[in-house]
């Protein structure tokens, strides 16, 4: 697909990332990217011609590339590695990073499955292939967890997996509007009890 040579496609997709994550979808305008971009609505157009849509499925696949999880690092990582550990720590971060205001506008992917009713098909696939990948992820770590002894509950993994996906999004979701954040951490403990005795 041609890009005009002088805009840098990574700095663009950045910010029209940030300007989906703090509006959303619906909310943002190409006017609104015009602005926050710098760019005239021509050149965005001549960048994007799918419009506002392609360039918020671009800045889409770019959060996913940017703040996503490395599974072969995390799989290099379990090989000597607890996998109550890793989901410990899994949690932790999450937590720390909600309670610092990191995600102070949300989870951009939470933001986007929120949005999903009005949603094109073609964004709609990119949050299912999103979700397919998390839980394809977990799904590994909780077998790896359930041959070792580790994790005691018994249910599929996958159903584990999915349980785990669905109980961060609610967690990112709930952070918006949840004034003692004290509260996140005690619902990671519950949910991390519930993983590994059932």
């Amino acid at each position: 697909m041609p890009r005009t040579k002088q805009f840098d496609q990574k700095d663009i997709l950045r910010k029209a990332m940030e300007r989906f994550w703090k509006k959303g979808f619906h909310a943002t305008s190409m006017q609104d990217l015009v602005d926050h971009l710098g760019i005239n609505r021509a050149s965005l157009y001549n960048a994007f011609p799918g419009g506002k849509e392609q360039l918020f499925q671009e800045a889409f696949q770019f959060y996913q590339k940017e703040f996503g999880f490395d599974p072969k690092r995390v799989k290099q990582e379990l090989e000597d590695g607890s996998v109550r550990v890793f989901f410990i720590n899994f949690f932790q971060q999450i937590v720390e990073e909600l309670q610092s205001g990191e995600e102070q506008n949300g989870c951009f992917i939470t933001n986007t499955t929120c949005e999903m009713p009005n949603q094109s098909p073609e964004v709609r696939s990119l949050l299912q292939g999103h979700m397919a990948k998390m839980v394809g992820f977990f799904t590994h770590i909780i077998q790896l967890g359930q041959e070792r002894g580790e994790i005691k509950n018994s249910h599929p993994a996958e159903t584990l997996a999915k349980h785990i996906y669905t109980f961060i999004n609610g967690l990112k979701a709930i952070a918006r509007i949840e004034t003692d954040l004290s509260s996140l951490q005690q619902a990671a403990e519950i949910e991390l009890s519930y993983i590994f005795d059932g």
